[in-house]
């Protein structure tokens, strides 16, 4: 009797060791292209929701968020970011992807495409994604996720009902960025029914925000950061260079306010955050990741900073 209790121990540890996750409970790893006020509005949407579902908090962001305890077996959020970095960014993903995590969240477009490149990339949520096609994240059996599209057309007439008198408006885009390079054509397009002129300063690191919005706060009556993750990582730069020149900051995240911009138009980035997770536990409930539509933000609004106006 002895013996066939030791042989019943030994099978289900052998169980455990080659059958990792139903020993372990679930484990989500995210990864963020950079910080940022509206990507970590969108990825406090997505933790809190998670964690209030028993997962427990990554460390790099338990001061954030509530601690919960699993009620049966635990379930894992892992957290790292790119730092702005590509290149980060593919080592970061290999690394999960390696660790055989059951689901991965990408949050940016850079940190999406890093986990393109993995063979045996496990179901991928993006958020905060402006351009899944173009991206390449459509089609896919293993991805879904949550775009923050919005519309040019929106924004540049919200903008301009803010400062009538709008003719130039300069654009930092960071031009390894899809997102950002799509968001620039699609700003330049629509602006040309408003009669409005787009400016374009390229920055492919966060250290060369600053010079380009110098630059562009010297020739232009406003700045719009639309979408682009290195010019939003380095946004108080922004802020500072068009104030030097007293004119306003424009900005596609509503997030963005508590920094000091003068005016916002785009989605509820918590909200996108809240949706994303809803997929993340679908797949996790055994739902096909193909049969999960990409999802859209349901509205978008605009808003101004309080107690102030457009220069």
């Amino acid at each position: 009797m002895k013996l066939l209790t030791l042989l019943l121990c030994l099978l289900a540890l052998g169980a455990c060791v080659f059958k990792t996750k139903k020993c372990k409970g679930p484990r989500v790893a995210i990864l963020q292209i950079a910080e940022g006020a509206a990507l970590n509005a969108a990825r406090q949407g997505l933790v809190d929701t998670l964690v209030a579902q028993g997962f427990s908090c990554p460390k790099e962001l338990c001061g954030k968020v509530p601690q919960r305890r699993s009620d049966s077996a635990q379930k894992t959020l892992l957290y790292d970011c790119g730092q702005g970095a590509p290149p980060l960014c593919a080592a970061i993903a290999r690394k999960f992807v390696s660790e055989q995590v059951d689901v991965v969240v990408a949050i940016g477009t850079p940190a999406a495409q890093a986990f393109l490149g993995e063979a045996a990339c496990p179901p991928m949520v993006f958020l905060s994604v402006t351009e899944p096609k173009t991206a390449g994240l459509t089609g896919k059996s293993h991805v879904t996720g949550v775009s923050d599209a919005t519309s040019a057309q929106a924004q540049l007439e919200y903008f301009k009902s803010i400062k009538p008198e709008l003719k130039t408006l300069g654009m930092i885009s960071n031009p390894s960025e899809i997102n950002s390079s799509i968001a620039v054509q699609e700003t330049q397009e629509a602006a040309k029914a408003l009669g409005i002129t787009i400016k374009v300063a390229n920055a492919s690191k966060v250290s060369e925000v600053a010079g380009a919005a110098q630059a562009l706060a010297g020739d232009c009556q406003a700045l719009f950061v639309n979408n682009d993750n290195t010019a939003l990582a380095a946004l108080p730069a922004v802020i500072t260079a068009a104030n030097a020149h007293k004119i306003p900051v424009f900005c596609s995240d509503l997030d963005t306010l508590e920094q000091g911009v003068s005016a916002a138009l785009g989605p509820d980035q918590y909200a996108l955050g809240v949706q994303a997770a809803k997929q993340v536990l679908a797949i996790l409930e055994g739902v096909p990741v193909e049969s999960i539509m990409i999802a859209y933000p349901e509205k978008t609004q605009g808003q101004e900073l309080r107690g102030t106006s457009a220069p």
